[in-house]
């Protein structure tokens, strides 16, 4: 028989009290227990030892583990991700995990103490086609003074933190020639002589190799270098760049045109909840494709 899960099932947060049922080292107010076996729609899979199938459930992106047959949702993450929250469940013969499906949690509460006690800090990081990119460090300094990984939704969230100034950065230098290929060469080099010319602000970004605030043939030079391998970095740029997402370009088709554009974010007023999203530009990457 196959293994299917169920498109979505809707689940009801309820007041559980100033206490911490999921251990996580916060009080949770609202939550509600999921058992994996909740969605599935066939629970059961062709096997020659039915008598040792068991389920798990996580949320994704979360870590697996094959003894978590309930989840338990509670506040801080129907703060953390929304009210539809994707999940998967595994399907264990002993120590072997023979399926995956997935599903999501349609979730809903009545308690205005959920609200109240939601997440301080959220900060988001998307390419310029709105992907989701983990792993990438945020520095956040004047509360927490350290530095996150986004996690699989490209998101980094932190609770109950005080602070005064806060300033939230995102620095990512991984392999400079990710995304990079002679196609990006030959866009540059279409925008330098008018026959295609660069009209996006984050492509404009990418082309400009050298960091000087232009798109020339000196970027051209840099780019042939890299791929060549006579050169492993970058000499003025990094190799991940992260622009602010409500910063509007007021020239679009010159992005340095008023300065520089904002790479980092400054909160100096303390507010109970906060969402920070950032623009990832890989630099080269001028196609777009440094995810693909």
């Amino acid at each position: 028989m196959p293994f299917i899960c169920k498109p979505y099932i809707l689940v009801e947060l309820l007041y559980v009290g100033d206490i911490d049922r999921d251990g996580d080292g916060y009080s949770d107010y609202i939550s509600v227990d999921i058992p994996a076996t909740d969605l599935l729609e066939m629970p059961s899979l062709d096997t020659t030892n039915q008598s040792h199938l068991q389920y798990s459930i996580n949320i994704q992106g979360d870590t697996v583990y094959q003894l978590q047959d309930t989840l338990i949702l509670t506040c801080r993450d129907y703060a953390r991700i929304g009210d539809m929250i994707p999940v998967e469940v595994h399907a264990w013969n002993q120590s072997e995990r023979i399926g995956t499906c997935t599903s999501y949690l349609f979730a809903q509460h009545g308690h205005v103490t959920c609200e109240q006690d939601e997440l301080i800090i959220s900060t988001s990081i998307i390419s310029r086609e709105r992907e989701a990119i983990p792993g990438v460090p945020i520095i956040i300094e004047g509360g927490p003074n350290d530095t996150f990984q986004t996690d699989a939704n490209g998101v980094v969230s932190l609770y109950n933190y005080q602070w005064t100034n806060l300033l939230i950065k995102p620095q990512l230098e991984s392999n400079p020639l990710q995304g990079v290929s002679i196609a990006d060469i030959i866009l540059i080099h279409a925008h330098i002589i008018g026959r295609e010319v660069l009209k996006n602000p984050y492509g404009l970004i990418a082309a400009d190799i050298n960091n000087d605030g232009r798109v020339s043939t000196r970027d051209i030079v840099e780019l042939q270098r890299l791929l060549l391998g006579t050169q492993n970095e970058f000499l003025h740029n990094t190799s991940w760049r992260f622009i602010c997402s409500d910063w509007n370009f007021p020239n679009p088709i010159d992005p340095w045109d008023t300065g520089p554009f904002p790479e980092m974010k400054v909160f100096n007023t303390f507010v109970r909840s906060l969402f920070m999203e950032f623009i990832a530009v890989k630099i080269g990457d001028v196609s777009g494709d440094a995810l693909h």
